[in-house]
């Protein structure tokens, strides 16, 4: 018999450095313990979601049953583009209603969308890019602040490693 687990759903980090045959576990175990397989309403109520990056994870996670929430990673850079991005580099809406995993200008259609999910911005997502920026302009203009480097403080004597 299985016993209750006390939570209602879990996030995959980094899925593209997880074994895949764990997300078929953990897949197996929210159907066997919560029925996500037998109605939407078990399944919205324990939802799962992947953090994956890949434009090929979301063929994956079709082609598994969609145990889990893929990223619609193309509808995050709409997002993106058209609402936090500085006004000289926003694009319109227009790549969120057809650059994405459901192509919303001609989606007629039931039941038939891959289960996904997306956001503008999280709390680690973007904030190289933002740092690597301040290190450009702040620190050393001719870094690309990506890169791992010793760096000299203008006003200070020592060092500081930058990794990513």
């Amino acid at each position: 018999m299985i016993q209750p687990a006390n939570f209602d759903g879990y996030r995959v980090d980094a899925v593209d450095n997880v074994n895949a045959d764990l997300l078929q576990i953990a897949g197996d175990y929210f159907k066997a313990a919560y029925g996500t397989n037998q109605s939407d309403a078990n399944a919205n109520n324990h939802i799962s979601i992947l953090e994956d990056w890949d434009n090929n994870d979301p063929a994956y996670v079709k082609a598994q049953g969609n145990n889990q929430l893929t990223m619609d990673f193309p509808m995050h850079l709409a997002l993106k583009y058209s609402l936090n991005m500085p006004s000289s580099a926003r694009s319109g809406l227009e790549p969120a209603i057809s650059t994405s995993l459901v192509n919303r200008a001609a989606d007629a259609t039931e039941n038939e969308a891959q289960p996904n999910y997306s956001f503008i911005r999280a709390h680690d997502s973007e904030v190289q890019t933002v740092i690597a920026q301040i290190i450009k302009d702040k620190i050393n203009p001719s870094s690309d602040g990506l890169m791992s480097q010793q760096m000299k403080l203008p006003k200070h004597s020592k060092y500081i490693m930058l990794t990513n």
